[in-house]
């Protein structure tokens, strides 16, 4: 069995990718390829952080909206309730999720169900990581 390392890695590989895809799915929306930089940085300052952070953005609630597909995750829900974990900016999932907030009704349903699918494997590796 893989080690908790290799599954931090991985969520970090998927992590970039995600933000690789939005960034070349909405290339006009700034913040993404901010984000992306800033996902990178916190990776490379520390290779357990941007889970860290997504967990503690991951509440009970929110983790069902995810998985069982909820569209009020994107359209209704507030995501401002954390600003640091241990002196670090953590806005950056909740940034994510209010950008898309304002591009969801006007996305196929191919692109809908791709962000659906990042978050679900996000959380499932995440949970990897904990075992």
């Amino acid at each position: 069995m893989a080690d908790k390392l290799t599954f931090f890695r991985l969520f970090n590989q998927k992590a970039e990718e995600f933000c690789k895809d939005l960034v070349s799915t909405f290339p006009e929306v700034n913040e993404f390829k901010q984000l992306k930089s800033a996902m990178l940085l916190l990776k490379n300052l520390d290779e357990k952080k941007p889970r860290e952070i997504f967990v503690r953005f991951l509440t009970p609630h929110f983790r069902e909206k995810i998985v069982s597909r909820d569209e009020t995750f994107f359209l209704n829900e507030v995501h401002n309730h954390i600003v640091d974990v241990d002196g670090v900016d953590v806005s950056n999932w909740e940034d994510i999720v209010n950008l898309l907030r304002s591009l969801w009704v006007g996305l196929s349903e191919d692109n809908q169900d791709v962000i659906w699918k990042y978050f679900q494997v996000l959380i499932a590796i995440s949970d990897k990581c904990a075992v």
